[in-house]
């Protein structure tokens, strides 16, 4: 994946969280994200529903092999990038908004199917 399309990637992440933010049921469910007690997850939510997204993108679906791939071949682009315990708890942690963010984009894709544009092809 190209560098400009893993940011459009990460960008959308990010609007979508700031957008689920800005909710009463998103602030509930970010609630659970981040910790009441102990050291701050070294990855943003946006950071890992990209990795998690990404993973499929590549078809990996053993995250301790993607999380090799992705410590040898995104360290750069993801410096926080944590040991594999650390990663599989932060992608457990994130499966409602993975989960929110695909169903937003499909429903944006079958709107734009619908006659106003192709969002994904």
């Amino acid at each position: 994946m190209s560098d400009i399309a893993l940011i459009t990637l990460y960008c959308i992440a990010d609007d979508f969280i700031k957008a689920l933010a800005g909710t009463e049921e998103g602030r509930k469910m970010l609630a659970s994200w981040n910790p009441k007690r102990g050291p701050r997850r070294q990855l943003s939510l946006s950071e890992v529903l990209t990795l998690n997204i990404l993973r499929f993108h590549y078809h990996i679906f053993d995250l301790k092999a993607f999380a090799r791939l992705a410590e040898s071949a995104l360290k750069a682009d993801f410096p926080g990038l944590p040991n594999y315990e650390n990663f599989l708890k932060a992608t457990n942690l994130s499966l409602p908004f993975t989960v929110a963010l695909l169903g937003y984009l499909l429903g944006l894709n079958r709107h734009a199917h619908c006659g106003e544009g192709v969002f994904f092809r």
